[in-house]
C-alpha cells in the first residue's frame, strides 16, 4: 500500500507581509529600540546599521508605495522590493542576536515591539483524549482517500482536523473480510501530519474491503483512543 498525506501548514510571521503594514511595524520597532537602547544594552553600531537601512527603505517607500501607483516607476518598485528585503533580513538578525535571548527585554517590552518570541519554557502537554472520526472516499486507480476529523461540535472542527494538543495522526489499515478484534493487532500502521491521506492499492486488491482505524498522537508521543472503524471497498 502506498500512502500520501498533505503537507503541514506554515507558521504566521511576526513581520507583516504587506509593505504598508511593514512600514508601520518597522517604525514602531525602531522607535522602541532607540528609546530603550541603554536599558536593554543594545549595541550602538548595530542600531546605526538598522537606522541606515530604515532611511533607505522609507525614502524609496515614499516614492514607490501603492498610493503612488500613478507616478512610481518600475525601477523604483524594484528598488523598494530590494531595500525591503535587505531591511527585513537585518531586522531578523538583530532580533535573533539582541532581543530574543536578552533578559533585559521583558515580555511586556517584546509585546510593545510586536515581536513574537518563542517561550523558552516548554508547556507540558497531555495525552489526547479525543476520539477521531474516519471518513473515506473511493478514488479511481485502486485508491482510497481518508479524512480524519474531530468529533462534530468540538473546538476548531470548522478549520482543522485535529485538536491543538495533537502532534500527528496514526492510521491502521487492514484488508480482508473482517478486521481483527483490536486495531492494535493490525501490522500496517502509519503516522501523518494531517488529512487528507491517500491509500494506493494494487489492481489485484480491487474489490477487497479496507478496514481503517485512526487515533491522535500527542506531543508527548503518547496515543489517544482508537476511532470506530471505517470501511471502504478498494475500487478499480
Amino acid at each position: 500500500i502506498n500512502i500520501k498525506s498533505k503537507a503541514m501548514a506554515s507558521y504566521k510571521d511576526y513581520i507583516p507581509g504587506t509593505q504598508a503594514k511593514f512600514n508601520v511595524w518597522q517604525s514602531n520597532f525602531m522607535k522602541n529600540i532607540i528609546q530603550h537602547a541603554a536599558a536593554w544594552n543594545l549595541p550602538a553600531d548595530e542600531i546605526k546599521t538598522l537606522a541606515d537601512l530604515q532611511k533607505i527603505f522609507e525614502e524609496i517607500y515614499a516614492l514607490a508605495n501603492r498610493s503612488a501607483i500613478s507616478s512610481r516607476t518600475p525601477v523604483q518598485v524594484a528598488f523598494l522590493k530590494k531595500s525591503s528585503l535587505d531591511y527585513k533580513t537585518a531586522l531578523r538578525s538583530f532580533i535573533q542576536r539582541f532581543i530574543r535571548f536578552n533578559l533585559l527585554v521583558d515580555d511586556s517590552s517584546k509585546k510593545a515591539l510586536l515581536v513574537t518570541v518563542p517561550d523558552m519554557i516548554r508547556t507540558p502537554r497531555g495525552t489526547p483524549d479525543t476520539i477521531p472520526v474516519v471518513s473515506t472516499l473511493p478514488v479511481k486507480g485502486a485508491a482510497i482517500a481518508v479524512f480524519i476529523r474531530q468529533q462534530p461540535g468540538e473546538d476548531g472542527t470548522s478549520k482543522r482536523g485535529r485538536p491543538k494538543e495533537v502532534a500527528r495522526i496514526e492510521i491502521a489499515v487492514f484488508l480482508g473480510k473482517e478486521p481483527p478484534a483490536s486495531p492494535n493487532e493490525i501490522i500496517m500502521k502509519t503516522q501523518h501530519g494531517r488529512s487528507r491521506i491517500l491509500l494506493s492499492f494494487s489492481q489485484e486488491q480491487s474489490g477487497t474491503i479496507a478496514w481503517i482505524y485512526a487515533r491522535f498522537i500527542g506531543f508527548n508521543n503518547l496515543p489517544g483512543p482508537w476511532s470506530k472503524v471505517g470501511k471502504e471497498i478498494v475500487p478499480l
